[in-house]
């Protein structure tokens, strides 16, 4: 018959899995941070190029095409990719992690 000691084993493991779930969650809030930025200075530009006011035809013709391409292709884009940032920081929530 033998013993086996694990609980200097186990302790390890822990340290090592808390590490792990720390550096997931450290990355996963830095993601959400850069994808916030994102999301704000395309937002940002597509709000000065439409108050750009065109000087000729050419220039208002690209600010429809740009105005046309920002409701069907951009916004809905941003959209989700918001909805996405909001499911992280629902997940970083429950891990009562402290975020920017």
């Amino acid at each position: 018959m033998f013993r086996v000691k694990a609980l200097e084993l186990k302790k390890q493991l822990r340290d090592k899995a808390n590490k792990i779930k720390t550096a997931l969650l450290d990355q996963t809030a830095l993601w959400c941070k850069d994808k916030v930025v994102y999301i704000y200075t395309t937002y940002i530009h597509m709000e000065e190029e439409i108050q750009r006011l065109p000087t000729n035809e050419k220039e208002l013709v690209d600010l429809k095409a740009f105005i046309e391409k920002s409701k069907t292709e951009i916004q809905p884009a941003l959209k989700e990719l918001l909805s996405e940032v909001e499911d992280h920081y629902k997940m970083l929530d429950e891990f009562f992690v402290v975020y920017e």
